[in-house]
């Protein structure tokens, strides 16, 4: 008997480590890794623009998908300075955006076309994203130049 009870805490011991990792695994199925993985409708909301010509793209709705951490597309072209987190995050939360991008865009105008240089804040949780946008940059015409910038409120939902 004596010799028995070593061995059978020993199979306890592994049986309660087997059973904790178990559980610890059950439950990271189901953790969530924020936007990676998820598409987004989402739409602008114009609250700041400095005078520059009217451009048609200035408030059009667009398409995120966010492949991995590292990989983000908006409307099909890849964004740059990516950063995500595999995480939700709320704003009203004070939490850290959880999706953080830039993304070139092509506007166009009847003076011209442009390269707007489009950063984007927003923070993902459950089926939404909200945050904010913001532009910069010069806009030259055959009589005139000027430095454009736009600001957005951004929201929208998880497809």
């Amino acid at each position: 008997m004596d010799v028995a009870q070593p061995l059978l805490h020993s199979r306890g011991v592994k049986l309660a480590t087997c059973l904790a990792l178990l559980v610890a695994g059950c439950g990271a199925d189901g953790a969530t890794d924020g936007p990676v993985g998820s598409e987004f409708a989402v739409t602008r909301v114009q609250v700041s623009a400095s005078p520059c010509p009217r451009f048609a793209e200035e408030n059009v709705a667009h398409h995120i998908l966010v492949s991995a951490i590292d990989e983000l597309t908006v409307d099909g072209q890849p964004a740059t300075q990516i950063t995500v987190l595999a995480t939700e995050a709320d704003q009203e939360a004070d939490d850290d955006p959880n999706l953080v991008f830039t993304i070139r865009e092509s506007w166009t105008s009847e003076q011209g076309l442009a390269a707007a240089p489009v950063s984007y804040r927003l923070w993902a949780h459950d089926d939404l994203v909200a945050g904010m946008a913001a532009t910069s940059f010069p806009f030259d015409t055959p009589t005139s130049g000027t430095d454009c910038s736009y600001g957005w409120l951004v929201s929208g939902t998880r497809l």
